[in-house]
């Protein structure tokens, strides 16, 4: 079975990522910002240029929160299904340190 989005593009590569505290991951979540330099992390070990989040329900806050607090790393942002509003984006924790997207 060929992997989650693998048809979209034949050079693209998808990554399905479990949250700390989600699915098989095995890290417990302290605070809403450890997810955030997750992401962070993911996107400079795997060196990955210009990727696209995207981020359904409750990951559509996270990926927007992620993408405000860090914009450069970023190719593109895609939200399914999510309310990503002011106070969803306060109750993350990173709003506040970052500026909201244009």
């Amino acid at each position: 079975m060929a992997p989650p989005g693998a048809a979209a593009h034949p050079h693209a590569r998808v990554l399905a990522v479990d949250l700390r505290g989600h699915g098989q991951s095995t890290c417990e979540l302290d605070s809403p910002d450890q997810l955030v330099a997750d992401f962070e992390r993911l996107v400079i070990d795997l060196d990955l240029r210009c990727p696209v989040i995207l981020g359904h329900q409750y990951g559509g806050g996270i990926a927007a929160a992620v993408t405000a607090a860090y914009p450069l790393l970023w190719g593109a942002l895609c939200v399914v299904d999510s309310p990503v509003i002011s106070p969803q984006a306060n109750y993350l924790g990173v709003w506040s340190s970052s500026r909201p997207p244009r």
